[in-house]
């Protein structure tokens, strides 16, 4: 009976565990480099505060305003 047991807990140390350690290696990996990419490019776009655009309105038309 032991012998049944030993391929699928060889089989468990050797294949299963090293592949779900690779995965999440990769996934922090990917996480962080997604938390770089946000800090160095996507902040002037989170931070991005223009005024919602009228109905009928374009953006080009209400830019070119003059203040007064």
């Amino acid at each position: 009976m032991s012998t049944q047991s030993e391929p699928q807990r060889d089989r468990w140390s050797t294949m299963v565990v090293p592949a779900a350690q690779g995965l999440e290696r990769f996934f922090w990996n990917l996480a962080w480099f997604c938390l770089l990419l946000m800090l160095l490019f996507g902040g002037p776009c989170i931070r991005n505060t223009q005024l919602p655009i009228e109905k009928g309105e374009p953006h080009e038309q209400r830019a070119a305003e003059p203040a007064q």
